[in-house]
């Protein structure tokens, strides 16, 4: 029996494909970073998110995501001080609400999503959102919108401001499992992504079930449960 599901958002629950995606959304936050501010090159503003996104994806635990973001950005992109602090907020703006645009990169979300979620809650089950914590809780919140559920409805979410490991890294997953007492047996990984979701899960002795419509890092090694929401929904009833 399982205690808990453990779900990845983007590829998994946010129907897109992540590469273009993040593509995607980079067009719009460097057109709004165009627009409120002189001091970064916005056609290299992708460029330097990618970068410190690599740093924060090494992070030791010594910080947060966040604080480990902001400090490889602004090595790579030096600012005075009160620039850093207006360059912050502009990008807390954008997620807050220009990131909203972004929707048009979905594609049609999996209408057994609903029947998934309405079905742990019935069974009690904790209910995570482990997506990789690289972006803020707004711009988490805003793509949880876009499915049409709410940041509220899971028992926690995984953003660059709570967070001090990333995927893959076995920590960030052992994190999850110490805040709710739990085993890795009594978790059921759900995910997109092959290297990141899938095998540090099978470390932790957790069951998985792969979400194979936008699959990553998929190498043919997992012959494990896989399928679409509504496989999902039939291997619950089975474990819960």
């Amino acid at each position: 029996m399982i205690k808990a599901v453990f779900f990845d958002l983007d590829g998994t629950l946010v129907p897109c494909d992540t590469n273009d995606f993040i593509k995607g959304y980079f067009k719009l936050l460097a057109k709004y970073i165009s627009e409120h501010t002189k001091d970064v090159d916005v056609k290299m503003v992708g460029a330097y998110i990618m970068k410190a996104v690599e740093y924060v994806l090494k992070n030791d635990g010594s910080k947060t995501n966040k604080e480990a973001f902001w400090e490889a950005f602004f090595k790579i992109c030096p600012m005075d001080k009160d620039a850093q602090d207006n360059f912050k907020k502009t990008c807390d703006h954008f997620y807050e609400n220009e990131f909203d645009e972004a929707r048009y990169l979905l594609n049609e979300v999996d209408k057994d999503i609903d029947e998934v979620l309405a079905y742990i809650k019935e069974k009690d089950l904790i209910k995570v959102l482990a997506t990789s914590p690289v972006f803020p809780r707004a711009a988490t919140n805003k793509r949880v919108n876009w499915i049409g559920h709410k940041f509220e409805e899971f028992d926690h979410i995984t953003t660059y401001d709570n967070c001090i490991y990333c995927k893959p890294d076995i920590r960030y997953y052992q994190s999850l499992l110490d805040m709710f007492a739990l085993k890795g047996e009594e978790v059921l990984i759900v995910g997109n992504d092959i290297a990141e979701d899938i095998k540090p899960a099978i470390t932790l002795n957790m069951k998985t079930f792969f979400i194979d419509d936008y699959p990553l890092h998929d190498d043919g090694s997992y012959t494990g449960p896989k399928g679409k929401f509504k496989d999902l929904l039939a291997c619950l009833k089975e474990l819960a």
